[in-house]
């Protein structure tokens, strides 16, 4: 009898205080994401895989980015825009400057605009057809293929680009042309 006792006094104590907790608020929205990939640098491929990541695009890239040095992407970026898809970029204010930048590739044969609001907008993401997005600590230079430790993410959501999306055109709509 003093276990039953002991047993209801521990299942109420436990549904009173689990009745009482708050609930978990989450401040940002989740997704789904499947058949993610993840890959890491120094000499992890990462620029060949985002490489041919750009080249399956079909429709639409959309693109941000701290650093911008690779020739590699750039050239991707350029062929995609050959295919007739719609790139556009949205970069860091210290791009124009920056040591082998690959701006002078890029502009103005693809439409880019600089992000002057932030003290560093310090994203890196690449958004491909409204359903992949890429991103993580990847910048898209040779520094980060060859020397840094970095990874990239890409991953198929059509929830996560969504709001990645929503995300690039909140930096598109402060930033101007070079």
């Amino acid at each position: 009898m003093k276990k039953l006792i002991l047993a209801v006094t521990l299942i109420t104590s436990l549904v009173i205080s689990t009745s009482m907790a708050k609930p978990m608020v989450v401040d940002s929205p989740i997704f789904d994401a499947v058949n993610c990939e993840v890959y890491f640098s120094p000499n992890g491929g990462v620029t060949g895989h985002l490489v041919k990541y750009i080249d399956k695009a079909q429709h639409k890239i959309r693109l941000l980015a701290y650093n911008f040095t690779s020739v590699d992407i750039a050239n991707a970026l350029l062929r995609a825009k050959a295919r007739g898809v719609d790139v556009f970029l949205v970069l860091d204010k210290s791009v124009p400057t920056e040591k082998n930048s690959a701006l002078g590739l890029l502009y103005p044969t693809i439409p880019v605009l600089i992000d002057h609001t932030h003290a560093i907008s310090h994203n890196k993401v690449i958004l491909v057809d409204d359903t992949y997005f890429e991103t993580g600590s990847f910048n898209y230079s040779d520094n980060a293929e060859k020397k840094n430790g970095e990874n990239a993410l890409m991953c198929k959501s059509v929830q996560g680009t969504f709001l990645y999306n929503a995300n690039w055109e909140l930096h598109k709509s402060h930033s101007v042309a070079p």
